[in-house]
């Protein structure tokens, strides 16, 4: 299974949507600068609500936005996300997961406000983007050693 919604974690409260909004106009953190994927630091006050669900010595609270459909990947220096998107970045963007000859074994619509996790060290691809930018809090789950 490459995709489980997390109940147990709480809704953002709208100021903190609204918080996490704004961090997309700070810098870009990603390593390979492009149109599709950007990634921001998250601030004082969404580090404030997470201390209490995740160990901030372990894990980085980020914001993701993404503006058209990705193509196929693996994410680096990651295995699993924890994310919680915010804006869907339209009415049917599919999530979808590929066995080596890129063949799908999954795909989702996954639900905005709702916590879930992925796994990302598999194949996959975010499709059907209308409505830019997606954006999300994602959760880095660092590789176990």
């Amino acid at each position: 299974m490459n995709f489980k919604y997390l109940d147990y974690l709480p809704s953002l409260p709208n100021h903190l949507e609204r918080q996490a909004i704004s961090l997309i106009e700070g810098t870009d953190l990603f390593h390979s600068k492009n149109d599709v994927y950007k990634i921001f630091d998250s601030d004082q006050q969404l580090k404030i609500f997470f201390k209490d669900f995740f160990d901030l010595d372990v894990y980085n609270i980020r914001v993701q936005s993404i503006y058209a459909d990705s193509k196929i990947h693996i994410d680096r220096n990651r295995v699993e996300a924890i994310n919680y998107i915010i804006a869907p970045g339209g009415d049917n963007v599919v999530t979808s997961f590929y066995n080596d000859d890129l063949t799908v074994i999954e795909e989702i619509v996954i639900e905005p406000k709702k916590w879930h996790k992925l796994k990302i060290d598999v194949k996959h691809s975010v499709k059907n983007i209308t409505a830019p930018p997606r954006i999300a809090i994602t959760i880095h789950i660092p590789i176990k050693k």
